[in-house]
């Protein structure tokens, strides 16, 4: 979907184009603005390098712009989990808290094409931030990984026992 502007200029309205795709390329000079306008939202991504404008970052390294380089690791899960594993795993995570640390738990999985994962973990300041990765949110690699993050005490992360036998963090609340 294409976000126009409406411009109000000398009392008749005209439209401006937008001079980036949808993941945030921007448009390239040597592509006229009816030319850019005319592509498919893949199209634009490729032409302008696959729609990255910096390279991509690991998960660790989005993480590590939280906490700093001395974060106490409490854990790296894979998909289902053994939940006594993550349990003991949350329990670092509030002992590090105690100890006024950083700290980081993830649990990693696999989407159809890309690296998945989900955690929390404490900014050098002591808040406490749950994250949701994505390393190939548009469904495959011509575009930025996904790092979300939003406020979440470490006592609202809990291990949620799944009907298929797997186990998963999640932040309730």
């Amino acid at each position: 979907m294409r976000t126009w502007l409406i411009v109000v200029a000398a009392c008749s309205p005209m439209l401006v184009a937008p001079t980036a795709s949808q993941t945030g390329c921007p448009r390239p000079p040597t592509i006229s603005v009816n030319d850019w306008n005319a592509m498919s939202a893949d199209a634009q991504d490729a032409a302008c390098g696959g729609g990255q404008s910096a390279p991509k970052m690991s998960l660790e390294a989005h993480i590590q712009q939280w906490t700093g380089p001395d974060v106490v690791d409490c854990g790296t899960h894979q998909g289902g989990s053994n939940p006594e594993a993550m349990l003991q795993s949350l329990a670092c995570a509030r002992e590090a808290a105690n100890q006024h640390k950083p700290f980081q738990v993830i649990q990693r999985g696999h989407g159809d094409d890309s690296e998945i994962a989900v955690g929390v973990f404490a900014e050098r300041n002591g808040a406490t931030r749950w994250f949701d990765y994505d390393s190939a949110p548009c469904g495959g690699p011509g575009c930025r990984e996904r790092f979300l993050t939003r406020a979440c005490s470490l006592s609202s992360v809990k291990v949620l026992h799944e009907a298929e036998g797997r186990h998963r963090f999640w932040c309730i609340g």
